[in-house]
């Protein structure tokens, strides 16, 4: 291919992308754009420089991330903004040559149909945990009366060992679609949060003795070691930090088969964090991007547990919950074979 052929195919492949995409100089001089992007803007020509580009959206700074992605030299990501009736993906990406930044390309791609899908799947699953949930307690209910009240009338270890079987799967169903009608409360801001100043090893110290058993059961030795450290009161809600140490300390147990689970706290500026490391299996380098996405779950996953018992939104609630109260929920660090690490911030109450 010749260069004059170059310079015909590059416009036309431009031109025939089916998402938005422009071409800037450093100095924020739009030099080219494809159809798609004045479609998708909703104007009769393309916008000539990037301040005339941030004119058109009102909910975000077109030129801030414009700089930003020059002075970091790095890609630059809005996953999701509300433009009109539509939703948008917008990436700036920039374009480096031998004396520095040359200039940028930006992107620009119309997601309103995924996220129209995402709501009907989201609607789908509220109405039928709804619908699960009813029976689901009526088998539970019916399975732990049977185990407390009439298991010594029960002969057969066998039979005893398939009515344990169905309380534990029945607590395990009602827990996923507990986790299905909460996710999107959570995402939809219509869960609040109730802060308060409080002892946060008590809380601690409360989950570790209910989990306990269940950890004994699994050969697995569960503790807080706190002995050397003073953690402060914290400022939050006491009832869903004690939910999202169940949470951390339940997905531990999922990818732990024996061992320990720890769980330690230390003070960092402003924020008690605190700590749970467990001896599992391990998360490899390409599954750890999937953690606290929704619905998402790792292939060892599989592994540990031989069918999947979550919902995949165990960490995702988790994360959604602790930065509604200021705080942030991480992976440490996890290695295959060896376990993983995971923390959360929560404000110190002053």
């Amino acid at each position: 291919m010749n260069p004059a052929d170059e310079k015909i195919t590059l416009p036309s492949s431009i031109n025939s992308l089916p998402f938005g995409f422009m071409l800037a100089d450093a100095s924020g001089i739009i030099v080219l754009s494809n159809p798609a992007s004045v479609k998708i803007l909703e104007k009769e020509s393309a916008p000539q420089s990037v301040s005339e580009l941030a004119k058109i959206f009102v909910n975000f700074d077109a030129v801030c991330n414009y700089n930003e992605c020059i002075s970091s030299k790095t890609p630059f990501e809005i996953k999701e903004i509300a433009f009109d009736k539509k939703f948008l993906r917008i990436l700036f990406v920039p374009i480096l040559g031998s004396s520095g930044i040359m200039g940028h390309a930006i992107t620009f791609e119309d997601i309103t149909e995924l996220k129209a899908i995402e709501k009907r799947r989201d609607e789908f699953f509220i109405v039928a945990s709804h619908e699960l949930r009813t029976p689901l307690t009526a088998i539970r209910t019916s399975a732990e009366l049977m185990l407390t009240a009439y298991l010594d009338q029960i002969p057969n270890d066998d039979m005893k060992q398939l009515l344990t079987s169905i309380d534990t799967a029945s607590i395990r169903l009602i827990k996923i679609v507990n986790d299905y009608l909460e996710a999107p409360k959570l995402e939809q801001g219509k869960i609040q949060v109730k802060k308060e100043s409080f002892n946060i090893v008590e809380v601690i110290n409360k989950v570790v003795g209910d989990l306990k058993i269940i950890a004994e059961k699994k050969n697995i030795k569960l503790a807080y070691d706190g002995q050397n450290v003073f953690l402060p009161n914290v400022f939050a809600d006491k009832g869903v930090t004690e939910q999202i140490i169940i949470n951390l300390i339940s997905n531990s147990m999922k990818f732990t088969s024996e061992g320990s689970i720890t769980l330690t706290g230390t003070v960092e500026q402003d924020f008690v964090k605190i700590i749970v490391s467990d001896t599992g299996i391990g998360i490899s380098e390409k599954d750890q991007p999937l953690l606290f996405k929704k619905f998402q779950q790792t292939d060892e996953s599989f592994i540990s547990r031989g069918i999947m018992q979550g919902s995949g939104l165990g960490l995702y609630i988790s994360q959604l919950l602790i930065s509604n109260m200021g705080g942030v929920v991480t992976l440490e660090k996890s290695e295959l074979g060896k376990g993983s690490v995971f923390a959360f911030t929560i404000p110190i109450a002053k």
